[in-house]
């Protein structure tokens, strides 16, 4: 109530945890009817739990933000996208398709005590662009 009175959006976190699983916070705004509350998807934390697509529609009527980084499925470790095994094709699909807008915000660490320069960021950022424009170039044709 205090926080919509000022214009701000609470948006709670899918976490790797048994309380932060997607259907778990689901259930949680239906449940206390907190209509305002939203959710904040990260990729990552989904790829190493119950996997990207089922979280992604768990939490996809109330996501207004995600958090984007690669990992390669056993542990949180924010990487460039593209950089771990998560299927950036199919997990795009869900933004593409979604009813509403989804900020996006990377959320990497890098390999090692080396981030990634600011090319690199950048290379992965045109190429998450360039996925996403085509898939909704292909959503307009059909």
């Amino acid at each position: 109530m205090f926080a919509k009175a000022r214009g701000v959006t609470i948006a709670l976190e899918n976490t790797p945890s048994e309380l932060g699983a997607p259907s778990v916070l689901h259930k949680f705004i239906v449940d206390t009817h907190l209509n305002d509350l939203r959710l904040c998807f990260d990729i990552g934390h989904a790829h190493i739990e119950e996997g990207v697509g089922p979280s992604f529609e768990a939490m996809r009527e109330y996501l207004v933000s995600s958090h984007i980084h690669d990992n390669h499925g056993d542990k949180d470790e924010h990487l460039l996208p593209f950089d771990g095994t998560i299927e950036w094709d199919a997990a795009l699909r869900g933004f593409v398709d979604a009813p509403q807008l989804i900020a996006m915000v990377f959320e990497i660490k890098g390999l090692g005590a080396t981030p990634p320069s600011l090319d690199q960021i950048r290379e992965a950022c045109d190429k998450m662009e360039e996925k996403l424009s085509r898939m909704q170039g292909s959503n307009k044709q059909a």
